[in-house]
Parts: C-alpha cells; sequence; structure tokens
C-alpha cells in the first residue's frame, strides 16, 4: 500500500512539473514584405505539446495581438503546433514552421485556424496526416508539406479544403494514394505529388480535380499511366513528368487535355512512340520528350499537335528521320534533335516549317557535320543556303537506305 501510494505520489508529481513547465516565444514584431504585419521567432524550443507555450515581444505603437497576420520560426526546433499561437493571434493568414523538426499535426493544434490563408510545414518530421486534421481550416489556400516523412495520408485528411488552391506534398515516403485524397480539393489548381515512392496512380485521383491547371509528378518509380488517369483535367495548362520509369505511353492518355499548351515528359524508359499517344493535345506548344531511349517513332505521333512551336527531342536513341514526322507541324520555331544517333534525314524532313523556324539543335549526331552546333535565329537569315548543307550527308545516307524504285 505504502508503494502504491508513493507511485502514485511520483506520477503526480511528475505530471504537475510537465505541466507547470513552459517554453518562451520572443516575437520580433514587424512588417514581412507583401504578407503584412507580423511576428518572426527565433530559436525557439518547443518539444512536450502540454508545456505553456508564452508568446513575449514588443508591438509596434498602433499593433497588437489581433493585427497580427504573420508568424514565422526560424533556427527552431518545434515538435507540436502550440495550440496557442491561433489562440492568441486570432486574425492570423500565414503560418510557417518549417525545418523545425515537427512530428505531427493535430486537430488540437490547429483549432481556430479559420482565418489561415498560407499553412507551412516544410521540411519537418510529420509522418501521417489523420482524417480532419484540417477541418477548421475552411479559408486555406495554401498547404505546404514538402520534404517531411509522410508515409500515410487519411483518405479524409483534406476534408474542409474546399477553397485550397495550392497542395505541396513532394519528397515524402508515400508508396499510394488512396483515390479519394484529392476529392474535397475541388478548387486545387496547383499540385506537387513528386519525390515520393508511388508505384502508380490510381486512374480516379483526380476525378473532382476540375480546376487543377498545373501538376507536377516526378522523382517516383511511376512506370505506366491508365489511359484514364488525367481524364479530368481539362483545364490542365502544364503537365510535367519528369524522371519516372514510364517505359510506354498508352494510346489517349492525353485525350482530354484540350487546353494543355505545355506538355514535359523527360527522363524516363521510354523507347518507342505510337500513333494515338498525343491524340486531343489540339492547343500544345511546346513538348519535350528529353533523355528517354527512344529508337522509334510512328510517322504519324505528332500529327495532332499542329499548334507546336517548341519541339524538343534530345537525348534519345533515334537513328531516322522520316519526312512525314513532322508535316503537319508547321508553327515550330525551335527544334532540338542533339545528342541521338541520327544517320539519315529523309530529303523535305524541314520544309514544312517554312520561314517559322528559328532555332535548329542538332549536334552530337552521327550525319550532322561536326561544324554545326546550335544555330540561332541571329546565326542564319537563309535556313536553305546557311542550314541545310550541314545535313547532306544525312540526307543522302537516307537515301541509299530507302532507294526509290524506278
Amino acid at each position: 500500500m505504502f508503494l502504491k501510494t508513493i507511485s502514485v505520489l511520483s506520477l503526480f508529481l511528475f505530471n504537475s512539473i510537465s505541466l507547470s513547465s513552459s517554453s518562451d516565444c520572443y516575437c520580433d514584431y514587424d512588417f514581412h514584405d507583401y504578407r503584412g504585419y507580423g511576428c518572426e521567432a527565433t530559436g525557439v524550443s518547443y518539444l512536450n505539446e502540454y508545456e505553456e507555450f508564452r508568446i513575449e515581444g514588443d508591438h509596434f505603437p498602433l499593433d497588437s495581438d489581433s493585427t497580427v497576420e504573420v508568424m514565422t520560426f526560424k533556427n527552431s526546433e518545434i515538435s507540436y503546433i502550440p495550440w496557442q499561437i491561433l489562440d492568441t493571434f486570432k486574425n492570423l493568414r500565414y503560418l510557417e514552421i518549417a525545418n523545425a523538426k515537427l512530428k505531427a499535426v493535430n486537430e488540437r493544434s490547429l483549432d481556430g485556424c479559420g482565418h489561415l490563408k498560407d499553412l507551412n510545414l516544410d521540411g519537418n518530421l510529420i509522418t501521417e496526416l489523420r482524417a480532419g486534421v484540417f477541418e477548421q481550416c475552411t479559408y486555406l489556400l495554401y498547404l505546404r508539406l514538402a520534404n517531411n516523412k509522410i508515409d500515410s495520408i487519411d483518405p479524409n485528411a483534406f476534408i474542409g479544403l474546399g477553397n485550397l488552391w495550392y497542395l505541396d506534398i513532394q519528397g515524402n515516403s508515400m508508396s499510394e494514394l488512396n483515390s479519394a485524397i484529392l476529392s474535397p480539393l475541388s478548387s486545387m489548381v496547383q499540385l506537387f505529388i513528386g519525390s515520393n515512392n508511388l508505384q502508380q496512380l490510381d486512374k480516379n485521383l483526380f476525378l473532382n480535380s476540375w480546376n487543377l491547371s498545373a501538376l507536377y509528378i516526378y522523382r517516383s518509380p511511376i512506370s505506366e499511366f491508365h489511359p484514364d488517369t488525367f481524364l479530368s483535367l481539362t483545364k490542365l495548362n502544364r503537365l510535367t513528368i519528369y524522371k519516372v520509369q514510364i517505359t510506354k505511353l498508352n494510346p489517349g492518355t492525353f485525350r482530354n487535355l484540350r487546353n494543355l499548351p505545355y506538355l514535359m515528359i523527360s527522363v524516363g524508359h521510354l523507347t518507342e512512340i505510337n500513333a494515338d499517344t498525343f491524340t486531343g493535345l489540339s492547343k500544345l506548344m511546346q513538348i519535350d520528350l528529353s533523355w528517354h531511349r527512344i529508337t522509334k517513332i510512328d510517322p504519324h505521333s505528332f500529327d495532332s499537335l499542329s499548334n507546336v512551336e517548341y519541339f524538343y527531342i534530345p537525348n534519345n536513341r533515334l537513328t531516322e528521320l522520316d519526312n512525314q514526322l513532322l508535316a503537319s507541324n508547321t508553327k515550330v520555331k525551335y527544334l532540338d534533335i542533339s545528342f541521338n544517333f541520327i544517320n539519315g534525314i529523309q530529303e523535305g524532313f524541314f520544309d514544312s516549317f517554312g520561314n517559322n523556324l528559328k532555332s535548329v539543335s542538332a549536334m552530337s549526331n552521327v550525319c550532322i557535320d561536326k561544324n554545326f552546333g546550335n544555330s540561332q535565329s541571329s546565326s542564319f537569315t537563309n535556313f536553305t543556303t546557311q542550314v541545310l548543307p550541314y545535313f547532306r550527308r544525312c540526307f543522302r545516307n537516307y537515301n541509299s537506305r530507302h532507294p526509290v524504285n524506278p
């Protein structure tokens, strides 16, 4: 009985000490560029979420806690978001706790976040996002969670974020994304999901992302996209797919991206491009297919890309160029076919460009004259006389391999 009494007393004393301990946060108040009046705190240590968190500092004349719109931490170690921040600054718009070893985000910490517009939690140690954790942040526009340790996101984690424009979850440890995760984010405009361990994307992941205009997918072991993955993204104007392990593009994958002007699919394992790969991209102006292993392109692969002005396909393994390949792409101004193995080009390949062509990059190919580097618009005034001579051996090689029957 005596030992039990001591144990209970010890526990009481421990809890009392824990609850009575505190962390001091000294605010250096100032105006933070376009974001407004706010607090910058340096060297704060807050490791126990049950500690008292005291905010101190002298306001500018005519300012007070109620006029603070910005709070940032520098060189700090904060394991949990102190609830006192939002309780003290009731009109806070921007909260940055980045690179501070933050371990978790919970509902209590964000109680009263209804005025927040921008929450930056980049570069911390967060491992999961639980259901409803941001539910009260109904006016949040920017949510930054890059470079954490997140390996689990509850399908309902983003409930309440119907006004969110910008979500960055790159640089985490996720191997999959539930198809319902993005459903509440109907206003989202920009999404970064790169540098994770994603093996594939569920075909319904973007089903409700109809306002998305910029999507960045990179540094993930994705090997293939389902033909319906991007079906709902009719407002997309920038799609960047970089350093993923795709080996093929299914026909019709981009068929509904009718407003897309910019497409980058760079640094991967593509070996060929089929005829219907880019169907539907009628407004595309720039396409980048650099750094793959492409050896074969169907002559009609780019027929629907009549508005393309920037055409980049360097650092591949092409050996020949058919004059039908870009016959429909009459608006091309900048062409990059450098660092391939091109040893034959059909005469007439450049004819469709007319006077639109401003720059050709063709260095490090087999048949192209080694004296030909990057020919910019300032370097030539007449393409026929100043550029074509460098490709004569390519034309001869192609003709010798494809003789025309009399």
